[in-house]
């Protein structure tokens, strides 16, 4: 078995993989103030739940955004599973070609959503994370990561509304039939669940005129709100909770078991 770990800005989320599958998926908040041993009892404690032994984890890859717990969970990793953590960067071997100014900068979510897209479909890609920052990326099919778009989140940007003005209140993203919201909460709803939809759309479809032309472009999603935000969009998207965890277990294979078919 494997123990795949992308730790992003609001959450962590573990996955065990065992024959390219996720057997279990599990996640937590994002909490720089935890410790080691904190974290150590909520991840062993789930695994033990589910009858999985340290010694049964034959390797851990890890994906993070939050530098001081890159730095916490690779302890962690040492201390109580008795091995490295193989944290993956722009530079690690992941069969990519990043066409991009600063490989080192690139947030590694977006590399592992690019490898498990091009793993599974060897095709042109658009993919959308709607995590904190909503992203989307793009990916050729000979494997070319061309770069991406970066913006605020469905969240934050609810967050923002809120502390930014005297009297909006906080309010959570929720599918709804009016357009037009009949009251301040339907109305700042409409906003960020239409407004969103829009927004990704339009890019997608300025990324598709200006990078694809007339090619065939498949396009997929992960993250948090994804699966909501997914099934308003008129582009079809390929919804996938688990794209990052797939993509640590493809670099995995290339790392480790020198599988480099991700290539063909």
């Amino acid at each position: 078995m494997v123990l795949v770990v992308d730790v992003g800005n609001t959450n962590i989320v573990v996955g065990v993989m065992d024959d390219g599958h996720v057997l279990h998926q599990f996640r937590f908040l994002s909490d720089i103030q935890k410790t080691t041993d904190e974290y150590a009892l909520s991840i062993l404690s789930i695994l033990e739940r589910h009858r999985i032994t340290t010694a049964d984890i034959e390797c851990v890859l890890v994906s993070s955004v939050v530098p001081p717990l890159t730095y916490t969970i690779s302890r962690m990793v040492s201390r109580y599973f008795g091995q490295d953590a193989i944290v993956v960067n722009g530079t690690s071997d992941h069969g990519l070609t990043l066409l991009v100014t600063q490989p080192n900068a690139l947030g590694t979510d977006r590399l592992m959503a690019a490898v498990a897209a091009r793993k599974m479909h060897k095709t042109n890609c658009i993919i959308i994370d709607y995590g904190t920052a909503t992203t989307i990326d793009a990916l050729t099919d000979k494997g070319e990561f061309l770069g991406g778009i970066i913006f605020p989140g469905v969240q934050l940007s609810a967050q923002a509304l809120h502390i930014n003005t005297a009297q909006l209140p906080q309010v959570e993203l929720s599918s709804t039939s009016n357009l037009i919201g009949r009251n301040t909460i339907e109305a700042i709803q409409s906003g960020l669940y239409y407004g969103y939809i829009e927004l990704v759309d339009g890019l997608i479809d300025r990324i598709k005129r200006e990078y694809f032309a007339d090619k065939s472009v498949m396009v997929m999603s992960t993250g948090g709100l994804g699966n909501l935000l997914s099934q308003a969009s008129r582009h079809n998207m390929l919804y996938d909770a688990s794209l990052i965890l797939y993509g640590l277990h493809f670099t995995y294979l290339r790392l480790v078991k020198n599988n480099t078919d991700v290539d063909s």
